[in-house]
């Protein structure tokens, strides 16, 4: 970590940095004309880049569960972020970290010794998680964005609505998105006396489950699918078989995605770019982050406000 270098020491070429950073090259050379620029470096040309003063220097550990995500344009986004304003990032996949309970412990525990420059910021969308988060937190509010996408469908009159989630090993699982989703749709449908009539968490639709969901007696007249990449190839499993596709499709995304650009569905966005940006200015800021997004209604024309 660069936050632990002493003055004079020697940093890598900016090349490795951006590799171990997991940003662009580009950016990383941004980073360090910032980091000349703010006395905490010093670029010798033809000798190399050394460490200077460190005694502002800034370093952030994000825990998140975006970064195993494989079609997420998040992630990016926000290192790109950060790195430019002058900030080491170090990022940990919170699925992996529930699995390593030391790690977990250490970067989570209030009294863990980090060095006071060092700020740890739980990033995330676990509102029902059975784990606590004793650092900071920038929460998406993915309970309340699954009842608005059931609301969206109720208001248009459908009473029989199948539900995609993301592909889960426990179905008995209390933590994750699935699950705080789930918690916002059923609120919704039991407002109206209602319940989801099919589920899928295997992460993988096929043409039969298509066919039994939408020409089966008892199929379903409106889907909600926790993120859009999901429910794309179900649609096109669909419109193989010449099967119809309900009109009201609510998408629950981060609209984040290549396929959230392309399809003219109703989605719930969680407005990654503005977390982003609340995440750099919280940081920015001396006072400890505690907040709460919530997600934002995004109406297209397959499913027109009501």
């Amino acid at each position: 970590m660069l936050g632990r270098l002493l003055p004079g020491e020697k940093l890598p070429r900016g090349t490795v940095l951006a590799e171990q950073y997991q940003v662009a090259h580009l950016t990383m050379r941004r980073v360090l004309e910032r980091l000349q620029r703010d006395g905490l470096v010093n670029v010798r040309r033809g000798t190399g880049i050394f460490v200077s003063n460190l005694s502002v220097f800034e370093e952030v550990i994000l825990i998140t569960d975006y970064m195993t995500d494989r079609h997420a344009l998040f992630p990016r986004p926000l290192q790109i972020a950060l790195a430019s304003s002058g900030f080491v990032l170090n990022v940990f996949d919170v699925r992996e970290l529930l699995n390593k309970p030391g790690l977990w412990r250490m970067l989570t525990e209030k009294s863990c010794q980090f060095p006071a420059a060092v700020r740890k910021i739980a990033f995330n969308r676990f509102e029902h998680s059975q784990q606590n988060y004793p650092c900071e937190t920038i929460l998406c509010d993915v309970v309340q964005a699954g009842y608005q996408s059931a609301d969206a469908l109720v208001k248009n009159g459908k009473k029989r609505i199948a539900v995609i989630g993301e592909k889960i090993n426990d179905l008995k699982s209390r933590c994750g998105t699935n699950f705080d989703y789930m918690c916002g749709v059923r609120k919704r449908l039991s407002e109206e006396g209602l319940a989801a009539v099919k589920f899928d968490f295997s992460g993988c639709l096929t043409e039969s489950d298509a066919m039994e969901w939408l020409a089966a007696p008892g199929g379903c007249d409106g889907i909600l699918s926790n993120i859009d990449y999901l429910l794309v190839p179900f649609v096109e499993a669909a419109q193989k078989l010449n099967l119809r596709i309900p009109d009201d499709v609510a998408i629950i995304g981060r609209g984040d995605t290549p396929f959230a650009k392309n399809w003219k569905l109703t989605s719930i966005d969680v407005q990654p770019e503005l977390l982003a940006k609340k995440l750099v200015t919280a940081i920015r800021s001396a006072s400890p982050v505690k907040m709460m997004i919530p997600p934002k209604m995004v109406f297209r024309a397959s499913c027109p406000k009501k």
